[in-house]
Order: structure tokens, then sequence, then C-alpha cells
């Protein structure tokens, strides 16, 4: 049973197609998706490995060499899921074997298998190979642990380990602003949305590492956040009562004190890789961790139960519970058969079927916010949209942390039920959850402004955080000038038009705007508006081929004026190129393509640049990046022939 657990818990990760060893990175590897994600079935071995431990150690001849097999291909599983927690959660377990005095007198009568052992096991940790079936980073197990130096260097923003503060930061809040009882057991994921949101908008560095997550990652967070103090004392009493019943039985020299100090080993390494997982929240590994736990309090004892009718009773009323459970699975099981149904035919286009399927998931039921959002998107693109504003509020009543279920009733409400004051409540809902959609930005700003006088100061705190997070949108940046002329703030609707027009110059709107509010004013022509003269200018020389040391002088002031714009950028590098300084062309038109990869004439000319300096790898580089974008771009052919 144990060595088919161990081959289980190795094909979680990598089908029977791939081949050994390459395909066991999970970089390189292909996912089983009916065996769940590798980071929590790591734990699944973590459990196993003690016993596979303790039976080497107490076996001969070929029972050993089937216990050794067996460990070291439980090591392989949680190497090839590259989950450090779990690594730590394995030496962890391992080490707990040594308290029992049998065990370690074991291990000095026959020390050399047993360094045999151990040696095999750090030659496959220290040659676990990187992946050669992917093309991205595909670290191997060493470069896995050198990655932990990059903690140290916070301007890279190693995101495991700042999502995890971000998560475990929102934890913190959760139980610190109820810290007797917490939020309420399992309700973490219905609250982190909320919390995650403030931080995001607080913390620019945090923003790359948003989530949604369903735990703590942190197994005290967790209880913490959800039951305070009073849960939080209960866990720590549960555990310290657990490993001191169990220590009272693995310093017996017997089989049944070895089994439960495996087992208890286990539970410890499963534990601690907790402190950085979530796997005791996931079905399968949630088994085996309280299967574990059973095993090392019974310690493999046997029970004599009498067949008296109370037993018969007792059995009969616990076979009802369990049926009324089966029940509940019954129903689950069939939901999720109907929304992968639906959730198909949606995707292709069929809509009155996808619309049947998912209303039969949801009348399955028990509630699941996905597939009655998924219901509430058939029914929009079905253009009921009451049906759907009401679908989508039914999905909130399942979980209510996710920002796109409430932006879609806001869409509804406002641009199809004309329900204005209802869509502005979701909207900001949506915003409180998700700082960084600059579609909510876009739509709730849109409403406020349709009555300014009334939400100006609901307007303004909107913007002004729309601008800050979003410094590079012109849109956000005229919409705010429009409310400082509204309010007669000039100087500041003149400064935020400027901006506007300094990262789209073609943006009319606020060309228009910005010269209704000098007028206004009373105010000098603003110098933004002679630059965009020069631009237009300058276009017009390029367009009339005219490459002159005034071009390029141009060319350099326009670029002064619109330091954020690529395309004034892309025409001051062309000309230095034209004009025979292709060095300065280069760093020129290689920030313009660094910034903007999909220019295709910024990577021509900037092999054209590479080509006069000599550097031809560099520039057939540019031509093929160019050639990716558009196959048939004659330039980019002729060049890229001229260099074979």
């Amino acid at each position: 049973a144990g060595f088919l657990a161990s081959v289980y818990g190795v094909l979680q990760y990598f089908n029977v197609e791939l081949i050994w060893p390459h395909a066991l990175n999970p970089y390189g590897g292909r996912s089983v998706s009916t065996f769940g994600n590798p980071n929590f079935m790591s734990s699944f071995n973590i459990v196993l490995l003690p016993f596979a431990a303790v039976y080497y150690i107490r076996s001969r001849g070929a029972g050993r060499i089937i216990y050794g097999v067996l460990a070291l291909s439980l090591e392989a599983a949680l190497l090839c899921s590259m989950t450090r927690s779990s690594w730590v959660g394995a030496v962890l377990a391992m080490a707990l074997l040594l308290f029992s005095p049998d065990l370690r007198n074991q291990l000095r009568r026959e020390a050399r298998p047993n360094g045999l052992l151990l040696a095999a096991a750090a030659a496959l940790f220290l040659l676990w190979p990187q992946s050669s079936i992917v093309t991205g980073y595909a670290p191997s197990a060493l470069g896995r642990l050198s990655e932990l130096a990059q903690i140290a260097k916070p301007e890279l923003g190693y995101g495991p380990w700042y999502q995890r503060l971000l998560i475990w930061s929102c934890a913190w809040l959760m139980g610190a602003e109820n810290p007797l009882t917490g939020k309420g057991w399992g309700l973490f994921e219905l609250f982190y949305p909320f919390y995650q949101g403030t931080m995001l908008d607080a913390f620019e560095h945090l923003r790359a590492m948003r989530t949604h997550a369903n735990n703590a990652h942190n197994e005290i967070l967790e209880v913490w956040a959800q039951t305070g103090l009073a849960g939080l004392g209960i866990f720590i009493w549960l555990w310290t009562v657990f490993f001191t019943a169990v220590k009272s039985r693995f310093w017996l020299n017997s089989q049944r004190g070895a089994i439960s100090l495996a087992a208890a080993a286990g539970v410890a390494g499963m534990l601690a890789d907790n402190l950085l997982n979530v796997s005791l929240h996931f079905a399968v590994p949630g088994f085996i961790f309280w299967w574990a736990a059973g095993t090392a309090m019974a310690g493999y004892e046997a029970r004599n139960l009498r067949n008296s009718a109370s037993m018969k009773w007792g059995l009969s009323a616990a076979a009802a519970v369990l049926l009324g459970f089966s029940w509940y699975w019954v129903k689950s099981w069939n939901r999720e058969v109907r929304y992968f149904a639906g959730f198909k035919l949606l995707r292709q286009g069929a809509l009155p079927g996808a619309v049947k399927q998912l209303e039969l998931s949801r009348a399955w039921g028990p509630p699941e916010v996905n597939a009655i959002y998924e219901l509430g998107n058939a029914y929009a693109r079905s253009e009921s949209f009451a049906e759907a504003a009401k679908t989508y509020k039914q999905a909130l009543g399942a979980n209510a942390g996710y920002d796109e279920i409430y932006y879609n009733i806001g869409v509804i409400e406002s641009a199809r039920l004309n329900n204005t004051e209802a869509a502005i409540d979701y909207f900001r809902m949506a915003w409180l959850i998700n700082p960084l959609s600059s579609e909510i930005y876009g739509s709730l700003g849109g409403l406020y402004l349709r009555e300014p006088e009334r939400h100006g100061a609901a307007a303004l705190e909107l913007l002004s955080a729309a601008v800050r997070i979003f410094p590079g949108n012109p849109n956000h940046w005229n919409n705010l000038g429009y409310l400082h002329s509204l309010k007669r703030d000039y100087p500041r609707a003149e400064e935020a038009y400027s901006r506007a027009l300094s990262l789209d110059p073609g943006l009319q709107v606020a060309r228009q705007n910005l010269a209704a509010a000098a007028r206004q004013a009373g105010r000098a022509r603003p110098a933004i508006l002679s630059a965009l003269e020069e631009l237009r200018q300058l276009e017009d020389r390029i367009a009339q081929k005219d490459y002159s040391q005034a071009t390029l002088s141009l060319a350099e002031r326009v670029v002064a004026q619109f330091p954020q714009l690529s395309h004034a950028r892309f025409i001051f590098g062309s000309m230095l190129l034209a004009r025979g300084r292709p060095q300065e062309a280069l760093e020129v038109l290689a920030a313009v393509a660094a910034k903007e990869p999909r220019h295709i004439g910024a990577h021509i000319n900037l092999g054209e640049a590479y080509l006069v300096l000599g550097r031809r790898l560099e520039a057939a580089g540019e031509f093929r990046a160019a050639l990716a974008l558009d196959p048939r771009n004659e330039r980019a052919v002729q060049m890229l022939k001229g260099l074979q």
C-alpha cells in the first residue's frame, strides 16, 4: 500500500508519456490535473517517508532493498514538486526519528547500509536535473534553494516571498480586527480580498503579487485570522497534547512504538510544511495527514468490539449520518458535471445549451461561486440582463470576494438597467477589492462625472488614486483635469491636462480641455500646446523625407517636451541613424523596443543600427523579432537575407 501510494505521489505531476528524468521538473513537466497541485501533493510524500525509513532500518535482505527504493521514490516525488517548504518538512520528519533510542541503536549497528541510503538520497538531491523540455526558467534542486538569496535583495521583488508577506499581513489584520474570536472559522477566503485591496493600494511593490488566497499559507496565522486567540489557544493545546501522548509510545523498543513515531514524524513534517504551504486544506493531503495522526495515537493497538445491540444501533445511526453526507456529495458532483458541460458550451457560443446546463448546475447545488457566475455570464451574453444581474448577486452570496462579479453587475445596472446609484455601489465595492483595475476607474469615474456637483469629492478620491496607480494612462489624467476645471482649480487642471497630452499628444479632448481651461483662467497659452505644434511640424518633415540637421534638432526638442512618448523617441532615434550617428541611435531605439516590444519599426531600425556597428548577430535578432510580429515585412526580409 505504501509503495502504491508513493507511485501515486510521483505520478501526480508527470504523465507516463514523459521521459525520466527531464520531465520530473514542474517547470517542464505536464500536470495531471485530476491528481491536484504538486505543492499540495508533496505533503502526501512527507507523511509516507518516515514509514519507509523505519521499515528500511528494521528490515533485512530483499525487504531492505524494497524499502530503500520506496524511500528514494518518495524523495523523488518531493523533488519533482520543487516545493521547498515540503523539503524542509521532510527533513524535520526524518530528524524526529532520531528521538527513538531503538532506531538510533539500529542505525549505529548497521552503519554501512544506512550510510549507503543516506548517500544515495544526498546524491539524488545534488544531481537532480534541470528540465530540458522547457524554454523558460527551469532550476535544478540546488538552483531552487539558491533562489532564496533573492529574499535579501528587496529590489528584485522575489515573488514567492513577497506574495506570502502580502497574505500573512492580511491574515494578521483579520485576526487583529477581532482578536478574541477572529473573523469566523472557514471564512478566510471570503474576507481576504477586502484586506488585500487596502495593501495593494498602499504598497506599490506588492501590486504584482495580487492573488485570491484560499488560505493563509501559514497554519498559525490561518487559525489566528479565523478564530483569534481562543482558537489559537485550542490549536496549540491540541498539538501539545498530541505530541506529549505520542512521546510515551516511541520510547518503546517495539513495532508499535516505531509506527507511532513514524506517523507522528510525518504529522510534524506536514505541520512544518504548512507554515509556508496550504496542503492541509485539500482533500488528499488532508486525508493522509489525519490518517497519520490517528495512526500515531492508536499505535496499531487492536480494539475488541462487542457484538451488542447498542453497538448495532450506533453503527446504524453512523451509517445514516454518512448517507446524508453522501447525498451532499452526490449533489456537488452533479453540480460540477453540469457546470463544466455548460462552461464548454458557452466557450463554443452555444448559448441556449450553456444556459440549460448551467441552470441545472445551480439547481443541483450547493451554491458555488464559479458555477453561478458562469450562468450569469451566459445570461448576459444572451441579453437577459435582469436575470444576469440577479444571478451575479447569487454568485456573490456564495462568495463575496470577486471584484469581477461586482464590476459586471455595475456595468449591467448602469448600461442596461439604468440604475446609476446601484451601479456606483457595485463599482465601488469592485474598487475596494481590486484597486489595480483600470476599467473600474474608467467606469466609476464616468458615472461620477455625470453629476460632479453631487459626487465631486468621491470622484476626486477615485481619480487621484487612478493617476497614482496608472500614471501612464492619459484618460485618467484628462478626467482629473476636467474635475479640477469644474472646481475652478485651473493650475491643477492645466497640470493634469498637460500630463495627459505628454502621454498621448493625439488626445484631442485633452487638448481642447486644456485650451478652454487656460481661456477661462485668463492664463497664457500653455507651453505644451506649442510643443504639440512642433510635434506636428516634425511629423510633416518626416513625411516629406526631410532628414536635415534642422529636423534632427526639432526631434530632440520634441523628445525633451515628451519624454514618455515612444513615437517621438522613435523618430529621434531614426533621425540619428539617418544622420550617421548609429551608436546614439542604438541607445534611443533600444529603449523604444524595450518599452514597446511590438513596435516593428523600432526593431528594424535597431537592427540596422547594429548592422552599421558591425554587430551582425544582434542585427539578425532584431530583424527576426520584426518578422515574428509581421512575417510579410519586406524590409525585415531583405535585411535578414543580406546577412545570410
